[in-house]
């Protein structure tokens, strides 16, 4: 596919992606992480906003590719907001008891990494915590994959 240059939210199910010759896809169906290319399931905010992202799905930023979102997320850990904290307090404030099962989720980075809920963030290598968050969020599972058209005009 094209790399796209904008994007936005459809009718709350699907992703319209516009390139820059005019043409365009509608990315329906599927989970918001798969229609928004949010692997890292980011929301908008004032740090998301700074790596990217060409347009916002309800409250989750878009990417223009996999690669975009994925990038982002290791850029995110790796500001101070993050990188000064344990795991455990990183993946709280990342994933927020108000719309997350945080503690599942620790557990699962916990097991995926091979990391302790302990460990200083600054001393973890990104690659592996990035990865488990990425299938955590479900991005690169095909059930959560919906079907993408592509349009001749979006103008």
């Amino acid at each position: 596919m094209k790399k796209p240059v904008k994007a936005y939210g459809g009718n709350g199910n699907s992703v319209i992606y516009e390139f820059p010759d005019g043409t365009g896809a509608n990315k329906c169906g599927g989970k918001i992480v798969w229609r928004s290319t949010n692997p890292g399931n980011i929301t908008s905010g004032t740090l998301s906003r700074r790596f990217g992202f060409i347009g916002n799905n309800g409250p989750f930023i878009i990417f223009p590719d996999f690669a975009t979102g994925k990038q982002t997320v290791f850029k995110l850990l790796r500001l101070p907001v993050y990188s000064d904290l344990t795991l455990e307090k990183t993946i709280i404030k990342y994933a927020p008891p108000s719309a997350n099962d945080t503690e599942s989720y620790i557990a699962f980075v916990v097991g995926r990494t091979g990391y302790r809920r302990t460990d200083p963030m600054k001393n973890l290598k990104l690659g592996p915590l990035v990865d488990a968050i990425i299938d955590k969020e479900g991005y690169l599972k095909k059930v959560n994959h919906g079907k993408i058209k592509f349009i001749s005009d979006v103008t």
